[in-house]
């Protein structure tokens, strides 16, 4: 295993018709075998609700993917709460955490699908604040009331006496660390998403760990958020930097031996317990290239 804990974050893009959904979806099979064998930590999915993704949701994928590995812990993050019954997600994630415990992840994100999406969808975006405060109560098999604080009947949801999935925030800035320290949440900084600027936010793992530390007396799990490509053709990694280098972010692009030093760099200026990396590439045997050659330089 190597020194620095890594972490994937998989998009599920697709590029018909030379790679459809049910090529991508099959070869995450393959992958995640190859990835827990490497010693990658966790293999987080987005929700997206767009086509050039090959699905939405990856819900039903979860208990697929954790029965298929022993080791590594799988992840849906974020869920958009805004286009879920908070209580349908919780049930079926407390069920998996029951079963693969300590596997599960799951991560909260603010955002929703667009107002065309939902509107052809038939979906109600809901209060975000008002789900999420419900959600996470659920996910943590917390009794909680149903619908407000003077209404009597409470709420659960099974299996009793187990352990719910590993929360936790998704964000791009500190803004968030009250509501993740108030839920006990783990903490992800992206600097790869719109608004995420790395040198305003070089001191944010250390502001939530110190939070954290001072209300619930021990430490969260972080985890920093990085775009990467490893390559050594300089007119491949200008493509990149141009596509997926904007003010503020800082995402790595070259080879293995620029990435590694880099990441051991960063960690010690920000202070995480991990990266979870995104790779920008539809080729799927380019993408287990890319992640074996930087974890093995780690």
């Amino acid at each position: 295993m190597t020194s620095l804990p890594l972490s994937i974050l998989e998009f599920g893009y697709i590029k018909p018709p030379r790679l459809n959904s049910h090529e991508v979806i099959n070869a995450i099979f393959h992958e995640i075998a190859l990835y827990e064998e490497l010693g990658y930590q966790r293999y987080w999915m987005s929700e997206h609700y767009s086509p050039e993704f090959a699905y939405y949701s990856p819900e039903m994928l979860l208990p697929l993917l954790a029965g298929y590995t022993s080791t590594i812990k799988v992840g849906w993050t974020g869920v958009l709460l805004k286009l879920h019954n908070p209580l349908n997600v919780a049930n079926n994630v407390r069920i998996l955490s029951a079963i693969y415990n300590d596997r599960i992840d799951i991560g909260v994100a603010r955002a929703g699908a667009t107002e065309e999406y939902t509107e052809k969808m038939f979906i109600q975006q809901s209060n975000w604040q008002e789900r999420v405060n419900h959600f996470i109560k659920l996910c943590k098999g917390e009794w909680v009331h149903e619908h407000s604080e003077d209404n009597k009947e409470l709420l659960f949801v099974p299996p009793h006496a187990t352990f719910g999935p590993n929360m936790w925030y998704l964000a791009n800035s500190d803004q968030s660390i009250p509501i993740a320290v108030e839920n006990e949440m783990n903490y992800v900084i992206s600097f790869m998403h719109p608004g995420s600027n790395f040198t305003l936010n070089i001191d944010t793992v250390k502001k939530y760990k110190e939070a954290f530390f001072n209300k619930h007396d021990r430490l969260p799990k972080t985890s920093v958020l990085l775009a990467m490509g490893c390559t050594e053709d300089s007119r491949v990694k200008q493509l990149l930097e141009s596509k997926f280098t904007k003010p503020g972010f800082s995402n790595l692009f070259g080879c293995e031996q620029y990435i590694s030093e880099h990441l051991h760099r960063m960690k010690e200026e920000l202070e995480n317990d991990e990266f979870c990396l995104f790779l920008p590439f539809c080729n799927r045997s380019r993408r287990v290239e890319n992640y074996e050659r930087v974890i093995k330089a780690l």
